[in-house]
């Protein structure tokens, strides 16, 4: 990831499919990068991505993404809107099953102000 806050909140927590944990920029970085490169390819046609914490009370301390660049293998990229309530997953079909490699996530803008962003979960799925 381009930072994250090193107290607990490394890129790994992203993945860990715990809702307490997350992958959080510092609140300096203004254009936050995520990039996920897997071991073994995996088989998906959507991508589901849980913003912030993982409970309401935890909301206020994070900034809530507005646009991101989504990008898989090199080949696909997407810029997709999310909603304003960071609570809310964010489902994207990518049309097609692919063997992914590697993901990509670029924050093309985020709510005002002095706070991170973050992802408290990123899943790939075959629906």
């Amino acid at each position: 990831s381009s930072t994250w806050d090193p107290k607990e909140y490394g890129p790994e927590f992203a993945l860990d499919t715990l809702a307490r944990t997350r992958w959080s920029a510092t609140a300096e970085d203004r254009l936050p990068l995520f990039r996920l490169d897997v071991t073994q390819r995996v088989k998906a046609n959507t991508l589901v991505l849980y913003q912030g914490p993982g409970s309401l009370c935890g909301r206020a301390a994070y900034a809530a993404v507005r646009r991101l660049e989504i990008r898989v293998n090199g080949r696909l990229s997407m810029d997709v809107d999310l909603s304003p309530d960071i609570m809310q997953p964010l489902l994207v079909d990518f049309g097609e099953t692919l063997r992914v490699r590697w993901i990509e996530l670029r924050v093309l803008d985020r709510a005002p102000g002095p706070k991170p962003v973050a992802f408290s979960g990123i899943e790939l799925q075959e629906r």
